[in-house]
């Protein structure tokens, strides 16, 4: 009987552990189609992608000026050419 507990044990323990990391690997992006990105992303790597999608997520809570000031640090972080994105945006 002991035994048998413990085996449950161990399976609920593999299931919270599933249930809290789970929703950490969605992706931003995963709506969005290559054909959705700006040129100058799509050739970027994938974390740049997700970073790029995260900050097109968050637009809504952020006023015009915050907005800009991510994109242009997401910019300099990728070496993305500011101009870029201005006529993207």
């Amino acid at each position: 009987m002991a035994k048998m507990t413990a085996n449950y044990g161990v399976e609920l323990v593999i299931l919270i552990l599933f249930v809290m990391i789970c929703p950490s690997l969605s992706s931003h992006c995963e709506y969005w189609e290559i054909e959705d990105f700006p040129r100058f992303v799509r050739k970027l790597p994938h974390h740049a992608k997700e970073e790029f999608c995260k900050i097109h997520e968050m637009e809504m809570d952020l006023s015009r000026k915050q907005f800009f000031e991510m994109l242009r640090n997401w910019g300099r972080k990728y070496s993305v050419v500011v101009s870029c994105y201005y006529k993207f945006i």
